[in-house]
């Protein structure tokens, strides 16, 4: 976390108890998706923070130019808020956005070292450097099988937990899960 971000966590640290649960663990599951090292909390502070000061500018910059504006500052705090709030799920949507980009050019590769006769490591992890947003995901599949873990476990925590139907359906080991 950097200098500035820590500024805000912890002057506003307080702020994460006006916080329900099921928003924080709503936003901790959209910062573990989109790789955001904060946790719920440290980022509902931060939020608060960045809100609290882009509302005391918009006052700043209203109180010299036209007093009637001040009545606008709780609305700039409330977007600003919202916006910083929503960012971890934009950010995720947008990775998500990518990786479906990605995902059929990668799939014709991995299909064609496949039939070349590859084994299945080296036709999804060799292809995988050309496609950044696949090759992060599966990098972390790469290391969960090397420290033991099964690779349909591994995929399924990588890769099925995104709200996309098209990469749910690609790297699902139940293909009749889904309808055609």
């Amino acid at each position: 976390m950097n200098e500035a971000a820590y500024f805000f966590v912890s002057k506003f640290h307080f702020t994460s108890a006006f916080a329900s649960q099921v928003t924080l663990k709503k936003l901790d599951a959209a910062l573990r998706e989109a790789r955001m090292d904060f946790s719920a909390a440290e980022f509902f502070s931060l939020s608060f923070g960045v809100a609290a000061t882009a509302a005391l500018l918009f006052m700043t910059v209203a109180w010299v130019l036209d007093a009637k504006l001040l009545a606008l500052s709780p609305m700039v705090f409330a977007l600003t808020a919202y916006a910083t709030l929503k960012f971890p799920e934009r950010l995720l949507s947008r990775k998500i956005a990518v990786l479906e980009r990605e995902l059929p050019a990668f799939l014709r590769i991995v299909v064609l070292r496949l039939r070349a006769g590859s084994s299945v490591e080296d036709a999804l992890f060799m292809p995988s450097r050309s496609f950044p947003s696949i090759y992060a995901r599966l990098k972390a599949v790469k290391s969960n099988i090397d420290n033991g873990m099964g690779f349909e476990k591994s995929i399924a925590q990588n890769f099925m937990k995104l709200e996309s139907l098209p990469v749910k359906q690609s790297f699902s080991p139940d293909r009749d899960a889904f309808p055609t």
